[in-house]
């Protein structure tokens, strides 16, 4: 894997092998990324980071600062290499990871009021996560100026597990390559 665009265009990044992470295909990446346009000045949060390759290639198009949040702490050694090598190529962006559960926004968020989420959770628990956040008074509080952007399980799942909480009305599902994302807003 490497980075798609921005000052840190071509450095490789690590994933650890196996089934746990699912890293984001380049291609999808890139798309999903230019949809997005300028993130310059912008916060960051990665949950359920894995590699860290979303974040990282947030912080390689300008955001001002980038949090992953990584349950794994692996994973988490990973995403700090990761980083390094970013910072190795002339990166400048504060990047911090937590270890820490994403369902647990007390372990991370208490300070952060980001832009931009992305999330990724395992599949099998990704609609758990989903509903444990968009619920979380803490979570809410801190992410309703946010768009978060949730990568979905498969066509086949049952997407009405991603129901409403009532707060987050602005929704849309947008497909870039094979990958499945929503888009929420508070409205």
């Amino acid at each position: 894997m490497r980075i798609i665009s921005g000052q840190a265009s071509g450095v490789s990044i690590n994933v650890p092998q196996g089934d746990a992470v699912r890293p984001t295909p380049d291609r999808t990446r890139k798309a999903l990324f230019d949809s997005l346009g300028d993130l310059s000045g912008k916060t960051v949060l990665d949950l359920c980071a894995g590699s860290g390759a979303m974040g990282l290639e947030a912080a390689s198009r300008g955001a001002r600062a980038v949090y992953f949040v990584e349950e794994n702490k692996k994973h988490c050694s990973f995403i700090s290499a990761n980083c390094k090598r970013l910072e190795s190529a002339g990166l400048n962006s504060p990047m911090k990871i937590f270890n820490a559960d994403a369902r647990r926004p007390e372990q991370y968020m208490s300070a952060l009021s980001p832009e931009i989420i992305f999330a990724d959770p395992p599949y099998a628990i990704s609609a758990e996560v989903y509903k444990t956040l968009v619920n979380h008074e803490l979570f809410c509080e801190r992410a309703a100026e946010s768009l978060i952007i949730w990568e979905l399980p498969s066509e086949q799942y049952d997407y009405e597990s991603f129901a409403d909480s009532g707060l987050w009305t602005e929704r849309n599902f947008r497909k870039f390559g094979a990958v499945n994302f929503m888009f929420l807003r508070r409205g």
